[in-house]
């Protein structure tokens, strides 16, 4: 297990070193929580980055000879989609023995589907994607959507336990940084990261892997 805990984090350190497609400072990780409240029936997320995420597209009109104006001035709109920002909050709920699995997670948080979803969708982790949601990720069907408040580089948001399933066991999380579809970093609450690195590795060899 310790050489295996070795090769994590070399494998995680190339990853971060990654440059960014936008040419900028390549999206990190800071600070993460994931917070369960009984009294109000509610699940609390937030997720603190080394510069403000971009989960919107920028939208421009274009102009008759090619070029780009403000909206509202006509013209085709264009979305710049390839500098998108995303994450995603890998929740374990359930007291089921399959802490070691390579897919644990019962719910997954998709903070890359912002753009599209106009919100956070909270997907099943493991149920099959549903045919023709091609913003899916390789996840299963949409549980719900949450809106999201931007305060700088910290995205926070809730949502009704009803979604996530918080038990007795509590929640086990992770949270994933990627800029579209590369994977820049990867956070895990102690005392659980060299397991968590495993799961990690385990999940970028398989098909269903956390991906964009």
């Amino acid at each position: 297990m310790r050489r295996i805990a070795g090769l994590i984090v070399v494998v995680c350190s190339v990853v971060a070193l990654t440059a960014s497609p936008a040419g900028g400072e390549t999206l990190a990780i800071v600070d993460a929580s994931v917070l369960h409240k009984p009294e109000t029936g509610m699940v609390y997320f937030s997720a603190t980055f080394n510069r403000p995420p971009n989960l919107t597209p920028s939208i421009s009109t274009g102009g008759d000879d090619g070029t780009t104006a403000p909206t509202g001035t006509g013209g085709p709109l264009i979305f710049d989609l390839p500098d998108l920002d995303g994450f995603q909050f890998l929740l374990d709920v359930a007291d089921d023995g399959e802490d070691g699995a390579a897919f644990p997670w019962e719910v997954v948080v998709r903070g890359s589907e912002a753009s599209t979803a106009n919100g956070i969708p909270f997907r099943d982790g493991h149920a099959p994607p549903v045919e023709g949601d091609f913003n899916n990720g390789g996840w299963g069907p949409v549980l719900g959507v949450a809106d999201y408040e931007l305060d700088g580089a910290t995205v926070s948001f809730s949502a009704p336990n009803s979604w996530v399933g918080v038990g007795e066991a509590g929640v086990r999380y992770e949270l994933l940084a990627l800029e579209g579809d590369e994977l820049v970093d990867h956070f895990v609450p102690t005392p659980t990261a060299a397991f968590a690195g495993l799961t990690l590795l385990a999940g970028l060899a398989s098909r269903r892997r956390p991906q964009g």
